[in-house]
């Protein structure tokens, strides 16, 4: 009999399969991987909601922007457009331009990388090996770990990274999370498979 048993990485965030991340696990044309970023105001008058998603077995990438402002009418913003400017070497972001393509005006949301903090490393994420969320590990169960993030971290390139990021958008200036996670062929950033990093 078959070990149809779940394995941690049933529950990756990315991919949904225990295949490589090379592979789509499905013929469905709606197949898709996806990031969301929330830019927020501090106190509370707006928030913009951007989202990227990339459909692998119809060659397609979409993306939307949304403006949301308490009393305000939503504002969609078109389309986005992302540059990313990555570590030479890496796929680490360092900066990223958000296009939005309002067509009254159009506009660039710039991300500053302030610090990172790879999911995958302390966090509990697929694929860390030292523990996961959900999984028991006995009553009153405690345990400290310390971890060198100078250097890459090998389990780092696996999982996606939450980057505290500084926004700018006409002028303004805003915190908050940049997650970023970047796996395979991705042609707007000139990498070709798995193994591609930034020149």
């Amino acid at each position: 009999m078959a070990d149809d048993r779940p394995v941690p990485l049933d529950e990756y965030p990315v991919h949904q399969v225990p295949l490589s991340m090379k592979h789509v696990a499905t013929g469905d044309r709606n197949a898709y991987d996806r990031c969301i970023f929330h830019v927020l105001d501090h106190r509370g008058r707006a928030l913009l909601i951007l989202g990227l998603g990339v459909y692998p077995n119809v060659g397609v990438i979409d993306a939307y922007a949304t403006l949301v402002r308490p009393g305000h009418r939503d504002r969609q913003l078109g389309w986005p457009h992302t540059e990313i400017t990555y570590r030479s070497g890496t796929r680490h972001p360092e900066r990223a331009v958000i296009h939005l393509g309002d067509p009254r005006k159009p506009q660039e949301l710039e991300a500053e990388i302030l610090a990172s903090s790879p999911l995958a490393v302390g966090a509990g994420y697929p694929p860390a090996d030292d523990w996961q969320h959900g999984t028991w590990q006995g009553r009153a169960w405690v345990d400290r770990r310390t971890y060198d993030l100078t250097a890459p971290h090998p389990r780092a390139a696996y999982g996606v990274t939450d980057h505290s990021a500084r926004f700018r958008l006409d002028g303004r200036v805003g915190y908050g999370i940049f997650e970023h996670g970047s796996f395979g062929r991705h042609g707007p950033s000139g990498f070709t498979g798995f193994d591609s990093v930034a020149p």
